[in-house]
């Protein structure tokens, strides 16, 4: 799908002929076919500060030794040369951002964040020719890409957004867990206002408690795990 994308949407003049024939003038190569079909010879050839992706691996379609006179920017496959282009920086945090808002598909809009969440992980103090990717050892990659997916979800119509019974005027949720916090007296029991947050007593350490709704739509505090535990808000 990705060739044929690019077959399509980056060949307006519908140039016909040799790798060659379409490099000529060109500010962008991006090889996705095999090895060593693209020569230093074509590359030079190219507009002024061309960029490579040769993304044939383990043999890219032009080494980076052999283009780097003449690219201004070389990105590739492999680990062992600068701007590694590899997919494990885009599909953990998608899947992770689409599984968290329940999406019914990954559409473009969600595909797009992705992208756009992978480059702001690499800061403009950082940008240079050797590093226009982060590394896929940054573990902030999948949290912000995981995030970014999960709004576009929202935003795009894929999945729809969901308040939680501690969200003032949400739907109370039996059985909702949330993290409540150790008092001096029983917390079992205890009803508050749907809505209005339990803060911790001073001093008090949290505790796992189980929040239910009541015939009035109130919410009933019931303990459950140790104190201290901390969970995150989830249907139960």
């Amino acid at each position: 799908f990705s060739k044929a994308w690019l077959a399509v949407n980056t060949n307006p003049d519908n140039l016909n002929g040799q790798i060659a024939d379409a490099a000529r003038g060109a500010h962008l190569f991006i090889g996705l076919s095999g090895p060593k079909v693209f020569t230093a010879q074509t590359l030079k050839t190219m507009a002024k500060d061309p960029i490579v992706f040769a993304m044939a691996n383990p043999v890219p379609e032009i080494r980076p030794e052999q283009a780097a006179p003449y690219a201004r920017i070389i990105a590739t496959g492999r680990s062992d040369y600068p701007n590694q282009i590899n997919n494990v920086l885009a599909f953990p945090g998608i899947f992770r951002g689409a599984l968290d808002a329940q999406a019914r598909e990954i559409n473009e809009p969600m595909k797009l964040a992705a992208a756009n969440a992978i480059a702001a992980c690499v800061s403009d103090d950082e940008l240079n020719e050797e590093y226009i990717v982060p590394s896929v050892f940054d573990k902030q990659v999948v949290r912000r890409v995981a995030h970014a997916v999960q709004e576009a979800a929202y935003a795009s119509g894929a999945a729809k957004r969901r308040r939680l019974a501690n969200q003032e005027g949400a739907t109370p949720i039996p059985g909702l867990q949330t993290t409540g916090w150790d008092e001096p007296e029983p917390l079992a029991g205890k009803v508050i206002p749907f809505g209005q947050p339990a803060a911790p007593p001073v001093g008090k350490r949290p505790r796992l408690v189980r929040r239910e709704a009541t015939s009035k739509g109130n919410v009933r505090l019931s303990t459950t795990g140790q104190p201290g535990s901390r969970v995150r808000v989830s249907p139960r």
